[in-house]
């Protein structure tokens, strides 16, 4: 059992619940932290407002630090009792304790695999990109749906690329430079599948096009 702070609509500082809930033992490749302290940014702030969208319910909070409780199948560069921090990560600091995935199987999967291909620049799919951002950052969304409810395969019918297939995106929230926000998607923490990790790491890719606004950053991948 752990006590958080639950974000059920966005708003004022009302919004903000203190509720228990069960916590789960760490998954493969996490570890459990009781925090010892938790950092207050004035993002959370744009999250819990809704100036920077996030799923609802959410926990706020983007880093802390604190001591390892437990340890999840997978890590072996941690151990209980250890001392950490973290920043930039998933939501979900404002808490007495959390699950979050350690760096250690990202870098593995990094250090054993080979060289990516080359993949090449189209101005056509750059431009989709764009607009693509332009659009979430200019009306505060957060999506792969764009205008008039488009999906990317939607915008990637109007480019002009022969035998282009199996188009993918990823959407991040843009940090103070692009490498925190590419640290976070390949730990993918959050997402069971690891699908981001998958997108960036894809060695079929032969076209991949970035789009970094005020905001928002879209990535976007063609075979």
């Amino acid at each position: 059992m752990t006590q958080l702070i639950r974000v059920y609509e966005t708003g004022d500082k009302e919004v903000m619940k203190w509720e228990s809930m069960e916590l789960a033992d760490p998954g493969h490749g996490e570890i459990q932290i009781a925090h010892t302290a938790i950092g207050l940014n004035f993002i959370d702030v744009y999250f819990r407002t809704g100036t920077y969208p996030a799923p609802l319910p959410f926990t706020p909070g983007l880093e802390a630090a604190g001591i390892v409780e437990k340890i999840g199948a997978g890590v072996e560069d941690l151990k209980v009792g250890d001392r950490v921090a973290y920043a930039a990560t998933p939501l979900g600091a404002y808490a007495e304790s959390r699950n979050i995935e350690a760096a250690k199987e990202v870098i593995d999967i990094l250090e054993n695999m080979e060289p990516l291909s080359k993949v090449h620049f189209n101005i056509d799919m750059y431009m989709i990109t764009k607009a693509h951002g332009e659009y979430l950052t200019n009306n505060n969304k957060f999506s792969h749906r764009g205008e008039n409810n488009s999906t990317l395969s939607d915008r990637f019918n109007n480019i002009n690329v022969e035998d282009l297939s199996e188009n993918i995106t990823n959407v991040g929230f843009r940090r103070s430079t692009f490498k925190p926000l590419i640290i976070q998607l390949l730990i993918d923490s959050g997402i069971e599948n690891r699908s981001h990790r998958k997108n960036l790491l894809d060695p079929n890719d032969k076209f991949i096009s970035i789009y970094i606004g005020k905001k928002i950053c879209v990535q976007n991948f063609a075979k």
